[in-house]
């Protein structure tokens, strides 16, 4: 029971920290942005890095070198 918890928090902490770094949409917010459909349509276009936030963070650290 306790390995099943620590896997849930683990896998809620990977995506929070995905979340937390690419869950950004470009450009300047506009005040009619934040409707269910700008939403829903930032939520798809981030999805993928959200989850693959590791590889992403490791091509930009060998981009810099």
């Amino acid at each position: 029971m306790i390995a099943m918890q620590t896997a849930v928090v683990v896998a809620l902490m990977y995506l929070a920290v995905g979340a937390a770094l690419f869950a950004y949409p470009r450009g300047r917010a506009r005040p009619g942005d934040f409707s269910p459909q700008g939403q829903a349509a930032v939520f798809c276009d981030t999805l993928p890095l959200v989850l693959t936030w590791p590889i992403a963070v490791w091509r930009l650290l060998v981009a810099r070198l």
